[in-house]
């Protein structure tokens, strides 16, 4: 069925808004390719607007909007956020009151629908659940359930918070009330835990109203075989503090944190590529993430979810892990040191800089490298929702009706992938249904759209290269099933057997060469959006 010019209206209103999108109905009236095959999609009709909602699945007469979901999350409450300045713990308005402010205007100008916050059990255990919503009394409203016990925080943009933890590896999210059973809080997720007690911890965390989640599948402590094992509801692709580390020697809260003046060569040339973002330099402060995507993206993260997918179907996310909490060692101070630097270095005056003075990693705009305006804008997640905020985002993020998008490239549109039962069923991401002549379809992206960080023109959008993957996992591990490099239309592929179907979508980010990024980088294929698995049996 096709899109009336009503529903199109009311989309493009939303999209103006940029909050929650309204959903069209999938278009289903393109043919299918009858050669289907790597490089093979058909055109199948028009877009059915932002990622198109069921007209005949296990949601059927449901219009789903699009909330923008932030996840993994720290705030002063955790001991290693805000420059580690809740180190000692302490009530919630004895913590660092502007990291905080920082925090919730972040929210509000990347326009984020619903944050899952993941502090630190350390101190947040202790704390009553309204302190771990962040109700301070400076905006902030409670949101209450029908007996008037608070769940949940809204800040007057609209955005609404949920709170979770972040263990080891263990991360519940958007918990209604504090967990009855302590023992959870301390229940790592890792080859030394027992499977029993991971199971009560999941137990006690559903049982509170939470959903849970895996942090940092990149960990070599998580196995995808206990993964796979564990009622888990779901586990990140990425985050950006595994990206750091990767980046900066294995401390990735301080830069240079595993270097001295005798390995500077090797610092500088993992940092090089920062240069003209720093602090000093004429290139977009945003395109600093470039470098850190193009050379050190934990790939290991996004393979351990297929590994997974080969014995289950289970929800995956893109995590910020936001602490605002990165420093310089100020390995270049000093007159003997700098001449050291300078002699390996001449050439990256302002990483000079940056090294000579220590403190803050500052960029070209003036901003921290990792404040939280900056990593909220990098990437984020879309769930398919039922209903607006907090409990339909849980809902939609644990059944996998969701994707991730790396958002530094720009918008891609209104993206969505779905199957086509022979029944004419519709099945979103997360759902399930009958390989036997069913059809996949994929609505592929736009030329990237600007939006919150650095503005390009169409012209310039025009010169992005765009290539999307259709992997098919089984228990033989994931395999590509199709691809296509066209923009802005809606393919078809017939599913050649059962097995557990993702889309990935990469850019090639050649509009972005004029506002600083070297042609090195430019030049490179990013991952660009994540789409969750839809199981065919």
């Amino acid at each position: 069925m096709r899109t009336s010019l009503i529903a199109l209206a009311a989309l493009a209103l939303a999209l103006a808004c940029g909050r929650a999108q309204v959903r069209g109905l999938a278009g289903t009236d393109g043919g299918s390719d009858a050669d289907a095959g790597a490089d093979a999609g058909a055109d199948a009709g028009g877009d059915g607007g932002a990622d198109a909602g069921s007209d005949g699945g296990p949601d059927a007469g449901v219009t789903y909007s699009v909330a923008r979901v932030a996840l993994h999350v720290h705030s002063a409450i955790s001991h290693d956020a805000c420059d580690h300045h809740g180190a000692d713990g302490g009530p919630l308005a004895s913590l660092d009151q502007d990291c905080l402010d920082q925090l919730e205007a972040a929210l509000c100008d990347s326009r984020i629908d619903v944050a899952f916050l993941t502090d630190h059990p350390r101190f947040m255990d202790s704390k009553p659940l309204p302190d771990d919503l962040l109700l301070r009394g400076r905006g902030e409203t409670a949101i209450t359930d029908g007996a008037g016990t608070v769940t949940g925080m809204r800040l007057p943009c609209g955005t609404q918070v949920a709170a979770g933890w972040e263990g080891t590896h263990t991360m519940p999210l958007g918990l209604v009330r504090l967990p009855s059973d302590d023992n959870a809080y301390g229940t790592h997720v890792d080859v030394n835990t027992s499977l029993a007690d991971e199971q009560a911890m999941v137990a006690a965390v559903h049982d509170a109203g939470g959903i849970v989640w895996t942090a940092h599948s990149e960990e070599p402590d998580i196995a995808a075989s206990n993964l796979s094992a564990l009622g888990t509801d779901g586990m990140e692709w990425y985050n950006v503090h595994g990206n750091f580390i990767a980046l900066l020697g294995g401390q990735g809260d301080l830069v240079g944190g595993n270097f001295d003046l005798g390995s500077i060569g090797a610092l500088f040339d993992a940092l090089k590529g920062l240069e003209p973002f720093l602090q000093g330099g004429s290139g977009a402060a945003d395109l600093a993430y470039l470098p850190l995507l193009q050379a050190h993206f934990p790939e290991v993260g996004l393979q351990k979810w297929h590994e997974v997918l080969g014995a289950r179907r289970i929800s995956a996310a893109l995590g910020n892990d936001v602490h605002r909490n990165v420093s310089v060692k100020p390995l270049c101070k000093g007159a003997l040191a700098m001449a050291a630097c300078r002699a390996v270095a001449a050439a990256y005056p302002n990483l000079l800089t940056s090294l000579a003075t220590g403190g803050q990693l500052m960029l070209s705009d003036g901003e921290r490298l990792d404040s939280y305006a900056r990593v909220l804008r990098w990437l984020n997640n879309r769930a398919l929702v039922k209903s607006p905020g907090i409990d339909g985002a849980r809902e939609a993020m644990a059944h996998g009706r969701a994707y991730g998008v790396f958002a530094v490239f720009g918008e891609p549109g209104p993206v969505a992938f779905q199957a086509r039962a022979a029944s004419g069923e519709l099945l979103e991401m997360g759902d399930e249904g009958d390989a036997n002549g069913a059809t996949l379809l994929v609505r592929l992206p736009d030329p990237p759209a600007p939006e919150l960080g650095p503005q390009w023109t169409a012209a310039d959008a025009a010169r992005a290269q765009v290539h999307t993957l259709l992997w098919r996992t089984t228990v033989a591990g994931p395999q590509l099933a199709a691809e296509w490099r066209q923009n802005s239309t809606r393919v078809e592929f017939a599913a050649p057997g059962p097995g557990l179907y993702s889309v990935e979508m990469r850019i090639v980010p050649r509009h972005l060469d004029g506002l600083g990024a070297s042609a090195f980088l430019a030049a490179a294929e990013y991952r660009w959006v994540l789409m969750n698995a839809i199981e065919l049996r």
